[in-house]
């Protein structure tokens, strides 16, 4: 049965408090995987904006306009293009639903709820695979072209900034208070790649990612009791 704090409803959760996590979880990365070149974090999150039926909830992708801007600032790349601006906005308004295969947070909640989730289910990923990549660039455009709308412009965003048939992401469960709220899936390039492949770093990473969505969450909700 679900707990009071797993149906928390978070104030002003899409403007500010994703903004916030995504802030949080940005520099917590930095702070615990060396990466040297650029990267990026797409957080699929459980919506809470609102009370309606936790236990259906759809997923959506927070804090994307902080995301957007740390990106640019670290390629030194701003790309405000009205084409590229419209795929970010596709993927921050359009919902996740958690039975939808296109999201690995998805697949994580899945096996939790199997009590099947390990670290084994923590790997990197190549993002060639995840958009069927094929150096056939006819038949990789006929692929594209079989993509949801919300993929095509996660594609679009990513092909952007990083290189598709080299470059890797890795799924990270973000709990909160032993509930699995959805999934962060850092983007980053090949030559970071052997930085996140040790077991204690990927433990650790997911402890303090839950960490820090915690301790935001109740700050939050402790100053809205009293604003």
């Amino acid at each position: 049965m679900p707990t009071q704090l797993n149906r928390l409803v978070i104030p002003r959760f899409k403007d500010e408090f994703c903004q916030l996590l995504q802030s949080r979880l940005h520099a917590v990365t930095r702070q615990f995987i060396n990466f040297e070149h650029p990267y990026t974090l797409f957080i699929n999150i459980v919506d809470r904006s609102d009370s309606l039926n936790f236990e259906n909830k759809d997923l959506i992708c927070a804090g994307i306009e902080r995301q957007r801007r740390l990106l640019e600032e670290a390629l030194h790349k701003q790309n405000g293009s009205k084409k590229l601006l419209a795929c970010w906005n596709k993927i921050e308004r359009t919902a996740i639903p958690k039975t939808s295969r296109r999201s690995r947070a998805t697949l994580l909640m899945d096996k939790l709820n199997a009590k099947a989730l390990s670290l084994q289910d923590v790997t990197v990923n190549y993002l060639r695979d995840y958009f069927h990549y094929n150096p056939d660039a006819v038949v990789f455009e006929e692929n594209i072209s079989k993509f949801s709308e919300y993929k095509k412009a996660e594609y679009a965003i990513i092909n952007q900034y990083f290189t598709i048939p080299d470059d890797c992401y890795i799924s990270i469960p973000l709990f909160q208070f032993a509930y699995l709220d959805g999934a962060v899936h850092i983007v980053f390039t090949i030559k970071d790649k052997s930085n996140m492949n040790y077991r204690d770093g990927k433990a650790r990473l997911i402890k303090t990612f839950s960490h820090e969505y915690e301790s935001l969450l109740l700050n939050w909700d402790v100053v809205d009791r009293n604003a």
